[in-house]
């Protein structure tokens, strides 16, 4: 990557973007959201 971030900030973001690529198909798992 070409920058640098606070790693909780990071790893929350990069939390948020793991679910919304994998549950992205899945109706339950967007309610959820």
């Amino acid at each position: 990557m070409g920058f640098s971030c606070d790693p909780i900030v990071c790893a929350e973001w990069l939390t948020m973007l793991f679910f919304r690529l994998h549950c992205s198909q899945s109706p339950f798992c967007n309610s959820a959201l």
